[in-house]
């Protein structure tokens, strides 16, 4: 099954290695629970502000 990416992925990627392992690591439902609130952001400044978020709380293990 095949993930919908926003128009800017690259903003989305996790940032640093621990995150991306973290990411890799969740099945489909819990991505999506993830990116849907980046996705539905209607500015960039609050999308990148979710983006910090998601990946602080993957790097350290909580997502």
């Amino acid at each position: 099954m095949q993930m919908n990416r926003p128009s800017d992925p690259a903003k989305i990627e996790p940032r640093d290695a621990r995150a991306k392992r973290s990411f890799d690591a969740l099945s489909y439902s819990n991505k999506r629970r993830l990116l849907i609130p980046i996705e539905d952001a209607k500015s960039a400044e609050t999308r990148e502000r979710r983006v910090a978020k998601t990946v602080a709380m993957l790097s350290e293990g909580l997502a």
